[in-house]
């Protein structure tokens, strides 16, 4: 019986034993950090841009290729919607982008070549990017991000 203990003992600290000789053997090594990396805050609104400005000229019956195909609206001139919801890409590239109206909900991505113009009450974005300024009035919401240059 005494063997059979005297077994069980080495057979259940062997294990244990060759893990604590292994880690006191090894030595720690440093952990590499990059410094020189910086996470850059318009980050968002770089990326979209290039990919709206490579696709711009290939733009056909209204449509680009984002990462996908995706509607396009221009907002060029007029800039009175017939619905609340625009569930389109929205480009201004001629004019200043300043919806006239309340009550708004912008279900995609804005591109705005000149100022974007945010001043009338309840408009809902989910995300704006102008080559110029950008300009929010009262009760706007922003669901994710906005950049401008």
């Amino acid at each position: 019986m005494k063997v059979w203990i005297l077994i069980f003992i080495c057979m259940f600290s062997m294990p244990l034993l060759v893990a604590v000789l292994y880690f006191r053997m090894r030595k720690g090594q440093i952990l590499k950090i990059r410094q020189d990396y910086v996470k850059d805050a318009r980050y968002f609104g770089k990326s979209f841009s290039s990919l709206v400005e490579k696709a711009l000229p290939e733009m056909k019956n209204g449509t680009i290729m984002l990462s996908r195909q995706e509607k396009v609206l221009e907002a060029d001139g007029n800039q009175e919607f017939a619905q609340p919801d625009i569930e389109d890409l929205v480009i201004a590239r001629n004019t200043v982008f300043c919806p006239q109206q309340n009550d708004l909900h912008f279900q995609k991505e804005i591109y705005s070549e000149k100022d974007a113009l945010f001043v009338k009450e309840n408009i809902r974005l989910r995300a704006v990017y102008s080559k110029k300024r950008l300009l929010f009035g009262n009760k706007i919401r922003l669901l994710r991000w906005a950049d401008a240059e």
